[in-house]
């Protein structure tokens, strides 16, 4: 289902299938599927997000290619409205072909259920149903399991038909769904022997009368169980409800009696205790209050009252520690994970508690072990002595190492620098509107083509009204946007903030029609790229490590005039808040989306090999300032820093040498350092008490949701010894400040 995904599939093979997936009740469209008569208008709804939209994609990859977005000469590269759409996997021609013929077959035979008669008699519905189930599903090989359920629904048909009499004429496709879904609900499942040594989940209903030897009932809290009565006061058929009628709880009561009763070593009953929303206790049901009514006045002795066990919160709560023989017994006080444990005996080790000197000695030795055991498995291990092969570091590697020493190593361990990291979640219904990360995409790959198209035609007066509506469309034929009018309301939305952006006094367009004289190139070093307007120079060499290093990076859209370095970078922010200098101490802050661009620079500034014309990339600048044109989606602002060639060598190779020889995790996060007036800018009086400071504002941003840094890899969360370092205030000021202190003043820019 990755290419369902990845085409945006939800529902429905046609767009004239589309108002069927609105559920209206009845057989009419609903009302935005109408024309101004009243008559179902196809126009208003595309074949975006529809099975046959996303297979014409799937066989137009086949002998056709399409960039991942509308090309700068802003000809279209769709056919018959379907964009080519290839990966990895379509290269494989026989699970393609496979894929597709499933899905038109499963859609043929799905179309028997929708054509013809709406009500049908109930040997009919079960016919068509089983000519649909061997048609279409198979058990895997690998899970012979599944035939069960297979069995359930045959059954289920079979009892089905018996019910014909019941509906003389007929029963719709409505009820012939909700009949086998209620079928499905209480199928059991099976771990191990049923009934000798495996386990066996299943509802009341099914697992009523047969003996366990261990039962668990868990879901049994107030409201849920033994629930509500389903009579409705606008039902008048229950208006005369007999003896033998029985409502749900009653039924459900029956159901836990049995239960008990199959009981033979343990019976546990569980149910959720609190609200952790509103912070609230949660009560049983009202059969586990009369159960321990009962159990106290006629089973246990004069004044045993029923005791409860709490389970904890997290498996690292301290209760476990402190368990008595008399809580043994119960299972939600047990637990055997070693790390969780092992976190556990950190937390009481932290706390004031007096151990004697046996205990304390046992307790140091334990959280010794597991920190060995833990800094073991995270040891990067040393350069092997044989391996001469040099090693390469990507700018955006330092950029992850500027913005936390923890997660570049382990981002570097476990290989996640070679290939981009989705952090985008796959969307599970059709969208209403662009949200993320559709609208980030959309926002800034817009801007980037705007800037490329007026690069390459030389026009710096392109409408950009209408420059933005074959973008859209663009977006909308690979099913990245809604449909319909929901489609329309979108489109005028981003059209409006675009040519605002783009149109607003110092935005794009002004920036444009300054540097239009000037050329403009893309900056490489160390990496060839196949683009007349690509300057390239030599990878930056890095010694003093063990082996060698080269750094490599890009920088697109660079304009040289007599002056400055110019570079333009296209964010997804809407306002430039942090880069403002203070209008009081003239402070900002230093945030993540500068350095990239800006290491580049100095990487550029410290080369001094000989590129292919004889000349450094250190020559290549001249002295020239370096000034970021950063442009967001309500404006644009700029940044100039002056950093010397001498200043740039030292400073790369000190960072490229931490990054390559770093021998511990150091919790360093530049979205907290960066963000604190406790931190930022740093002062000498901060020297003293840097770390802890820093450990501090780790700790509350971790524990608040609002503060919390969404950078951070949920993998260091997990790690017992992270933590600020004791050097922090040097690391900082070595790391950081001279990007700081390296930005010219407005006045003197």
């Amino acid at each position: 289902m990755s290419w369902a995904a990845a085409l945006g599939i939800f529902h429905s093979y046609r767009r004239d299938e589309k108002c069927q997936a609105c559920d209206t009740g009845s057989d009419e469209t609903c009302q935005s599927c109408r024309n101004d008569r009243g008559h179902f208008d196809a126009d208003k709804l595309s074949d975006a997000h529809t099975w046959l939209a996303g297979l014409r994609r799937l066989r137009l990859g086949r002998i056709m290619t399409a960039p991942p977005t509308l090309p700068e000469t802003g000809s279209g590269c769709a056919w018959a409205g379907a964009i080519p759409y290839a990966d990895l996997e379509t290269t494989d021609l026989d699970t393609l072909e496979r894929f597709s013929y499933g899905v038109e077959a499963l859609h043929r035979a799905c179309a028997a259920f929708t054509t013809g008669e709406a009500k049908r008699s109930c040997r009919v519905w079960s016919d068509t149903v089983r000519q649909l189930l061997d048609t279409t599903l198979a058990v895997p090989e690998e899970l012979p399991q599944e035939s069960f359920i297979r069995t359930v629904l045959y059954e289920a048909l079979e009892f089905f038909v018996e019910m014909e009499a019941c509906f003389p004429a007929g029963v719709s496709l409505a009820m012939v769904r909700d009949y086998l879904q209620a079928s499905l609900a209480d199928i059991p499942a099976n771990y191990g022997r049923p009934l000798l040594d495996g386990i066996t989940i299943a509802s009341l209903r099914q697992s009523r009368l047969l003996p366990f030897r261990q039962i668990y009932v868990v879901g049994l809290g107030e409201g849920p169980f033994p629930g509500s009565p389903d009579g409705s006061t606008l039902d008048l058929r229950r208006g005369g409800v007999g003896e033998a009628d029985l409502t749900v709880p009653e039924v459900n009561r029956q159901l836990f009696l049995d239960i008990v009763l199959a009981a033979r070593e343990r019976l546990v009953l569980t149910y959720n205790c609190r609200n952790l929303t509103e912070d609230a206790e949660l009560n049983p049901c009202s059969i586990i209050t009369q159960l321990e009514s009962y159990l106290e006045r006629h089973l246990f002795s004069a004044g045993t009252l029923f005791r409860e066990a709490r389970a904890p919160l997290t498996g690292r709560s301290l209760q476990y520690l402190y368990h008595t023989d008399a809580e043994t017994p119960f299972d939600p006080l047990v637990n055997i994970d070693a790390q969780d444990r092992g976190m556990a005996l950190a937390d009481l080790a932290a706390r004031e508690v007096e151990l004697t000197a046996a205990a304390q000695a046992r307790l140091s030795s334990i959280l010794q072990s597991c920190a060995d055991e833990t800094q073991a498995r995270i040891t990067l291990p040393p350069p092997s002595v044989s391996d001469t092969t040099a090693l390469v570091v990507p700018i955006r590697a330092l950029v992850d190492f500027l913005e936390n020493p923890a997660q570049a190593r382990l981002r570097r361990q476990l290989h996640l620098l070679d290939e981009g990291i989705d952090e985008s979640s796959e969307q599970e219904t059709e969208p209403f509107a662009s949200e993320f990360p559709t609208d980030q995409l959309l926002s800034k790959t817009v801007q980037e083509r705007y800037v490329r198209r007026s690069l390459q035609s030389g026009d710096v007066s392109i409408d950009p009204a209408g420059f933005f509506r074959p973008c859209y469309e663009d977006a909308h034929q690979r099913s990245l946007t809604p449909d319909g009018v929901f489609a329309r309301l979108d489109a005028e939305g981003w059209e409006q903030g675009f040519v605002q952006s783009v149109s607003a006094p110092g935005g794009l367009d002004d920036l444009l029609k300054r540097l239009h004289a000037y050329p403009c190139h893309t900056v490489s070093i160390g990496m060839p790229r196949q683009d007349e307007t690509t300057v390239l120079f030599p990878a930056m060499p890095v010694t003093g490590t063990a082996r060698d290093a080269t750094v490599v990076g890009v920088l697109p859209c660079v304009w040289e005039t007599e002056t400055a370095i110019e570079a333009l970078l296209v964010t997804t922010s809407k306002a430039p808040e942090k880069l403002q200098p203070d209008k009081k101490t003239g402070n900002w802050k230093l945030i993540r989306h500068i350095l990239p661009p800006l290491l580049t620079y100095i990487a550029l500034q410290a080369g001094k090999l000989p590129g292919a014309d004889g000349h450094s990339s250190s020559d290549w600048i001249a002295g020239r300032r370096f000034t970021l044109h950063i442009s967001y989606a309500k404006g644009m602002q700029s940044i100039t820093f002056a950093v010397t060639p001498t200043e740039a060598s030292a400073y790369l190779q000190a960072l490229c040498t931490n990054y390559l020889t770093q021998q511990r995790l150091d919790d360093m996060p530049l979205a907290i350092i960066c963000d604190r007036d406790r931190l930022w800018p740093l002062m000498e009086e901060m020297r003293a008490d840097y770390a802890e400071r820093l450990q501090t504002e780790i700790n509350e941003s971790l524990e608040d949701d609002h503060k919390a840094d969404r950078s951070r890899m949920e993998l260091l969360s997990f790690i017992r010894e992270l933590a600020a370092p004791a050097d922090a205030y040097d690391k900082v000021a070595r790391r950081l400040l001279p990007l700081y202190q390296w930005r010219v003043a407005e006045g003197e820019a």
